[in-house]
């Protein structure tokens, strides 16, 4: 028994010696919040790091200054123009608190694998911050917009991502071993979500902007881009890139606006799922969708009584058409203009048709623009409201 103690002593003694032997001061760090990536002269990339003032989160040490602060350089490689840095910050830059990564559209439309290669190999770097593309206009632009909800700018648009995918649905909060598992696959392409300063971006860039009640700059997200072999080749509609997440089965909570009798009728969804099936008919093969989808009546200013049996039958095949119409969209899209598999939907050949795949899968997106994909949509009413119909109908009358 006396063995058996001493052996556990050495071996607590051993994890607790050995568990902070690369331990570092908070003060020989500065901790980057996010990261900017554009296109340089002579082939180099512009770094941009948005660094944290701990001093402004300490009550005894707050000044006037900004909570954040960018710095930029130039460098060959993503990773020199990060060691670059250290010549601009009298620290070493710290990734492993980082939240999001915005790449510059043009990087994105010549090569975007290239500069995901360093944050995906260096073992300082977290894989759980969201990666976006800078919508006509350099990324590092995103960078210097301060944010009058939060006061680190990367943390309001990592909230922005996690609450849009949760509650609207055009967009997607991409990752990096999302993206990298999607580049990988053969029979699929990635999808990110675009990010955009809507307003004065001089305006939005002084401490004063925060200062105020009207918002005069703000980062706004912007729908989905699409590749094709490590390439941006386009974006989708703000219709499109929910209707592709319907597909994929990324909707958790969204809503919709369809016509009814004089008026317009706002359905909340609250439960989508959706399935892909593959199979060969003839030969060739046949892709099938099927969405079912459970949501809630939220908003009526039409003369319908929605809560008539037949009304309500009528009402759920106008939603499921209405959602298969964007479903449809966005693979027509997907298909005409982009000419990538975004969907997956050749990964799911490949398991059931894998002889099939053998043959076509080192030109597969030329192969998926004549796809046949059929989409079916079930919508199901789960609650209508505290009434039966408009409260303006009553004024009416």
């Amino acid at each position: 028994m006396t063995k058996k103690f001493l052996l556990l002593l050495c071996c607590m003694l051993l994890v607790v010696m050995s568990g902070c032997w690369n331990a570092r001061e908070l003060s020989d760090l500065s901790i980057a919040s996010m990261i900017a990536i554009d296109k340089a002269d002579e082939n180099k990339y512009e770094v941009t790091a948005q660094i944290i003032n701990p001093a402004q989160f300490v009550e005894e040490e707050r000044t006037d200054r900004a909570p954040v602060a960018t710095h930029n350089v130039s460098g060959a490689s993503v990773f020199e123009g990060i060691r670059r840095l250290t010549t601009h910050i009298p620290r070493k830059l710290y990734l492993a608190h980082l939240r999001v990564v915005v790449i510059s559209e043009e990087i994105a439309e010549e090569d975007f694998t290239e500069v995901l290669d360093f944050f995906f190999r260096d073992h300082e770097v977290r894989t759980d911050f969201f990666i976006v593309i800078s919508k006509d206009q350099p990324a590092k632009d995103i960078l210097k917009i301060l944010s009058q909800v939060e006061e680190l700018p990367g943390e309001k648009i990592f909230s922005s991502i996690t609450f849009s995918e949760e509650n609207w649905a055009p967009t997607k909060g991409m990752q990096m071993d999302d993206i990298i598992e999607q580049f990988v696959l053969d029979g699929e392409n990635p999808v990110v979500t675009g990010i955009q300063v809507m307003g004065d971006q001089e305006a939005g860039e002084i401490r004063e902007h925060v200062e105020t009640i009207e918002t005069q700059a703000v980062l706004k997200l912007q729908n989905l881009a699409a590749f094709r072999e490590g390439k941006l080749v386009g974006w989708m509609t703000e219709d499109q890139s929910k209707g592709y997440n319907y597909i994929r089965n990324n909707v958790q909570s969204t809503l919709g606006v369809i016509p009814c009798n004089n008026g317009t009728l706002t359905f909340e969804v609250i439960r989508s799922e959706s399935s892909i099936e593959a199979n060969l008919e003839n030969g060739e093969p046949v892709v099938h969708v099927t969405i079912s989808t459970e949501g809630n009546i939220a908003e009526v200013t039409c003369d319908d009584e929605i809560l008539n049996l037949q009304t309500i039958k009528n009402i759920e095949k106008e939603i499921a058409e209405d959602i298969k119409i964007i479903a449809m969209d966005s693979i027509h899209h997907a298909q005409t203009d982009f000419q990538s598999d975004i969907f997956g939907f050749g990964e799911q050949i490949r398991r059931t048709a894998p002889t099939y795949w053998k043959g076509v899968k080192n030109d597969w997106n030329t192969h998926f623009k004549d796809l046949e994909v059929n989409v079916d949509v079930d919508f199901s009413i789960h609650h209508t409201g505290t009434l039966t119909e408009s409260f303006i109908n009553n004024k009416k009358n």
